[in-house]
């Protein structure tokens, strides 16, 4: 049977994760999981929606089309628990947005504080 993780998340039933599938690229997860044993994990930093789909992109490997709400958080997301390709791909998703910015309201995007 495989071995699952509980991620606690804001105001939202938990969710049951693949322990394989959080420690695959991260070095923090393992770090939690692997060394310091924890089964559960809170999340109430981060909104449900943007774990979900954070857990969703550590499965598919691809960052995609991430819409411009999901970004910061799933960024964050990928800086706190060290997922190299993630952030990798972030950092291009912004480098991409800022190249193509062409109205106000695309250019406060890259600037503006939610």
């Amino acid at each position: 049977m495989e071995e699952t993780i509980l991620l606690i998340l804001k105001d939202e039933d938990p969710l049951n994760v693949s322990k394989q599938l959080l420690v695959a690229d991260s070095a923090m997860f393992r770090y939690l999981i692997e060394e310091m044993h924890q089964v559960e994990l809170e999340f109430d930093d981060f909104l449900a929606e943007n774990v979900t789909l954070f857990i969703t992109l550590l499965d598919d490997r691809e960052l995609g089309n991430v819409v411009n709400g999901n970004f910061r958080e799933l960024n964050k997301l990928a800086q706190v628990f060290v997922i190299d390709w993630m952030k990798e791909e972030c950092k291009q998703w912004l480098k991409k947005k800022v190249e193509c910015a062409r109205t106000d309201e695309e250019k406060q995007f890259v600037f503006a504080r939610p």
